[in-house]
Parts: structure tokens; C-alpha cells; sequence
């Protein structure tokens, strides 16, 4: 398949040297055969999604790298991000392509999503590029990591699996920037950032409960990359647990108010939307 064709705007240059994925891809795979025409269209319509949400983040990883930019980060960091961007081209082209194996033939890329940057009234220049490095990596990419980890943990079709595992390698290393951002600020920063942290978790986690999760026939779609919703709630919430707040811990940062947030049930409305991540990607 070009690489011209779809979403493949990734460059040759990037982190698998222009190939999708760092191993084949089994598109031979006889358990999509097996499946009925509704099932396939089913999931050709879930992995086009995917790829939709990965080519919006792919501009949201533009933010990051400006932001990075603008407060004079580590060259390694922007890199990072910039590498980021490219990687998101990728997963939008890998889902892409799932999707059309799935249909049974080659499908054009879905609509371009619209990229919603959160404004973050009241906080100064500085301060807002921090939080859209840390909504959008240290949070956001922390909870992709999640729910593709438990995403692979369902799923045993083999094409399914082999391009979760391609996408859960580099969601993992997208939340390590905005940790590494975390830990380059100074004692006033981390003072100045600490007041906006448990909107900024509730914000995030909202986005990915607000993501539908309602399938025909949900043990088969789960075998395929659509792992159970109350398995999904429960992964979201063991990455705030087990890694943002002690994450945010280990900067010396207030976690109180999450630990209270989080007995009493985690609750997210609509008075925390103006505190957002960039958007999610499920």
C-alpha cells in the first residue's frame, strides 16, 4: 500500500524509518473472515474512529511542541513532541488500514476532526502551555496507556492485538514528556501549577467516560480491540490511583483533594469542561 495514500503523512524519517509498525502486521487474519458483515462493519466503523481521534491528536502534539518551544524547553523534549506528531500520522494510518480489513475494502480517511484547545481562564501564558503539556501527555497519554493496555488484554484476534501493541508502545512514551516537562519545573512553578491539578484529572477522566462504549455484541467486539466499558472505568481509574497521583506525589506535589475526589466516587460534570485536555483518543 503507498504510504501517499489515507492518512500516511508520517515521515520516512520517523521512529520506524517510514514503516507503519516495527514488525508485520498479520492482515491475513482468519478471525476477521469468520466474522459476519455486520460485525465487520461494526468494527471497521470503531477502528475508523480510532483513526479520526489519533489524526487529531496528531495537531494536539503540534500545541505541545509549540508550547515546549515557547517556555524554552529541553531540545530533547520538543523533539520529543515532534516525534510525537509523526507517531499519531502513524496510528491514524495503522487504524485506518485496520479498518479497511476489516470492511473488506480500502476506506478513505474519515473526516478531520476539529482540535479544541482548552483556555484555561485565569492562568497566565506560562502557566496555561504547562497545563496543556500535562493535561495532554502526563494525563491524557497516561489514560491512551490504560485503555490499550487493557484494550490488548481482551483482545486475541491477532491483527487487533498486534496493532494495539504497535500504538501502547508509543502512548507509553508520550506520557513520559509531560512527566519529564513536570520534572524541569521549579518549586514557584509546581506551586503556581498545584491549585489547577484535580480539574485537570476529573476534566480528563470526563472526556474518556463521555466516550461511547456500547457494542452488538460486546465479548466478540472485545476480541477484536473493543475491550468492555466497565473494564475500561475501572482501568481509568487504577491510572489515577496507581500512576498520576502518585506521579504528582513524587513532585511534592497536593494529591488531597484526588484522594477525597477519587472516595467519593470520582464524580465529573459539567463545571469542570473548561479545564480539558486537548482530547482524547479512544
Amino acid at each position: 500500500m503507498n504510504r501517499q495514500s489515507g492518512y500516511s503523512f508520517y515521515s520516512g524519517n520517523g521512529r520506524w524509518n517510514g514503516r507503519l509498525t516495527n514488525r508485520p502486521l498479520p492482515w491475513n487474519d482468519a478471525a476477521i473472515d469468520r466474522l459476519s458483515n455486520s460485525q465487520r462493519d461494526e468494527l471497521a466503523r470503531i477502528w475508523l474512529g480510532r483513526a479520526a481521534s489519533e489524526r487529531r491528536v496528531a495537531d494536539a502534539f503540534e500545541v505541545i511542541r509549540d508550547a515546549l518551544t515557547e517556555l524554552g524547553g529541553l531540545q530533547e523534549l520538543i523533539a520529543l513532541a515532534a516525534r510525537a506528531v509523526d507517531d499519531e500520522y502513524r496510528h491514524a494510518e495503522l487504524s485506518r488500514r485496520v479498518a479497511s480489513r476489516y470492511a473488506g475494502q480500502e476506506l478513505d480517511p474519515p473526516a478531520r476532526l476539529n482540535l479544541t484547545v482548552p483556555e484555561h481562564p485565569g492562568a497566565p501564558p506560562r502557566l496555561r502551555h504547562t497545563l496543556h503539556i500535562l493535561g495532554h501527555c502526563a494525563m491524557n497519554e497516561t489514560f491512551a496507556s490504560a485503555f490499550l493496555e487493557v484494550s490488548l488484554r481482551y483482545a486475541s484476534a491477532r491483527l487487533a492485538r498486534a496493532a494495539l501493541r504497535a500504538l501502547f508502545s508509543d502512548e507509553i512514551d508520550h506520557a513520559r514528556l509531560g512527566w519529564a516537562h513536570l520534572a524541569g519545573l521549579t518549586a514557584s512553578e509546581r506551586d503556581q501549577l498545584a491549585p489547577w491539578l484535580p480539574a485537570l484529572v476529573q476534566a480528563n477522566l470526563k472526556m474518556w467516560r463521555d466516550s461511547p462504549r456500547s457494542y452488538s455484541d460486546e465479548r466478540l467486539l472485545n476480541a477484536h480491540g473493543a475491550p468492555p466499558g466497565n473494564i475500561v472505568e475501572q482501568a481509568l481509574l487504577n491510572a489515577i490511583r496507581q500512576l498520576i497521583i502518585p506521579g504528582l506525589e513524587h513532585f511534592g506535589l497536593p494529591t488531597a483533594a484526588l484522594h477525597h475526589w477519587l472516595a467519593a466516587g470520582a464524580p465529573t460534570g459539567d463545571s469542570i469542561t473548561n479545564l480539558t485536555s486537548i482530547r482524547n483518543k479512544n
